[in-house]
């Protein structure tokens, strides 16, 4: 047999989690367990909600999307700030490094951003009045009408009245998530709200050291400015991330006490939301290291992530995208990541993190596992769902200038991340799916 260190984590991967498989679906064949209460005992199993495109159930559309947010907040405007829709923006346009000549006081620097996506967005209003405007409606802020591509962090410069235009409006500065619609390249167990995409908090103002005093030494290779402020968006994006997965965790817990499952399993979510908060800090103080300044989570809001969790088929379908999906898929790049890693400090806190996603991986499993052994009639959705994840393109070549160099710091670039990510789905997801349809 081969030792662990001359096979490859992703073969390694493969082998733990279909081994975590191997007892619980030789006892799905011998029909002794419990599954999950039926429908008269208020638990939903909606065999055909297994479309990742659709709402929760519960879920309607005026509840609001769940995109990226402005500073400090996270969420869409809700019944108790006054509105039920999204808020009317009057003009978005989208802008580049130029534009920042029409903000001479906007302090965002873009070049803190690994992908950075500049717009500005206006709502009416007339001069005097734009502050008080985004203070008492949270406009500026959350900023909805935005057609934004899915991201992970934001930087809003503003409000100000534009004289030409009429209108109060905010230089925006986003990070693209390059998400899909299985998951993305997203570290950890993603936040989906019961309706929209991934969500994550904006940056806020907490105290230095709240999110970040569990940092590992910093390392000790001299790196120059562009450097450090790479380092310090990805460490960002891997906090906020991290610090999501908390909130997907929480609702994981009501889910699975919702529809009757085993200790076990509530035990192993509720140790899994606690392993995150400990990455999350990590991630943060590392960010803060490369920024050379304090960077803490704001608010995440998460009202409107709990309405559905009595709907066995969207859990399931949630555990699967979540969690054999972006667990697995998370653990598979850090270990990579931290294969080719060269800093023995930054190696070390993605192999810890990693250790954790695995076993964060296996419990989703293991739940989705015990939900179709009680339900088969979500076998067939299962597969067609893990099928469509699974479809993955011909791999390309990873081609970036800085890329070696950054991924010695553990740092991959976006074309790594995705053909890492293929990897993953082909030669891990897909095989364990097979394993868990074929019983």
């Amino acid at each position: 047999m081969a030792s662990r260190a001359s096979t490859s984590p992703t073969l390694r991967l493969r082998a733990e989690l279909l081994a975590a498989l191997g007892p619980l679906l030789l006892a799905s064949a011998g029909c002794n367990g419990e599954g999950p209460k039926d429908e008269e005992a208020g638990v939903t199993t909606h065999a055909g909600n297994l479309d990742t495109d659709g709402p929760g159930e519960g879920a309607t559309e005026d509840e609001g999307t769940s995109t990226g947010t402005g500073t400090g907040t996270s969420t869409s405007a809700t019944e108790d700030e006054g509105t039920t829709g999204d808020p009317p923006c009057s003009l978005v346009t989208e802008g580049d490094s130029m534009t920042f000549d029409d903000y001479p006081d906007c302090t965002i620097n873009p070049d803190t951003f690994i992908e950075p996506y500049i717009f500005t967005a206006c709502i009416q209003g007339a001069e005097g009045e734009c502050e008080a405007l985004c203070e008492t409606s949270g406009l500026c802020g959350a900023l909805w009408c935005a057609d934004v591509p899915n991201y992970d962090y934001i930087e809003v410069c503003g409000p100000y009245f534009d004289a030409d235009l009429g209108l109060c409006c905010s230089l925006v500065v986003a990070e693209l998530w390059w998400e899909t619609d299985t998951g993305g390249l997203v570290e950890g167990r993603p936040f989906r709200p019961d309706q929209g995409g991934l969500r994550v908090a904006a940056m806020g103002q907490g105290r230095a050291g709240d999110w970040s005093r569990l940092s590992p030494r910093p390392p000790t290779e001299a790196l120059d400015d562009a450097t450090r402020a790479r380092l310090a968006a990805h460490w960002r994006r891997v906090a906020l991330a991290e610090h999501a997965s908390v909130a997907s965790f929480a609702r994981f817990v009501a889910q699975l006490q919702a529809l009757g499952a085993p200790p076990e399993l509530v035990l192993g979510a509720l140790e899994a939301a606690g392993d995150e908060v400990r990455h999350a800090r990590v991630a943060f103080g590392l960010a803060a290291y490369f920024a050379g300044a304090p960077v803490e989570p704001g608010p995440l809001a998460t009202r409107d992530g709990f309405e559905g969790v009595t709907d066995l088929a969207a859990a399931v379908r949630d555990a699967f995208v979540e969690g054999c999906v972006a667990e697995t898929l998370s653990a598979h790049e850090l270990e990579l990541a931290a294969e080719a890693c060269e800093d023995l400090e930054l190696r070390h806190a993605m192999l810890m993190i990693a250790a954790d996603e695995r076993s964060h991986a296996v419990l989703a499993w293991r739940f989705v596992a015990w939900a179709v052994e009680a339900h088969p009639k979500l076998r067939a959705e299962l597969a067609e769902l893990a099928s469509r994840v699974c479809a993955v393109d011909e791999l390309e070549e990873a081609v970036e200038e800085s890329a070696s160099a950054m991924l010695r710091l553990g740092c991959p670039s976006r074309s790594m991340r995705q053909r890492w990510r293929r990897m993953g789905l082909a030669e891990v997801v897909a095989p364990c799916a097979a394993r868990l349809l074929a019983v």
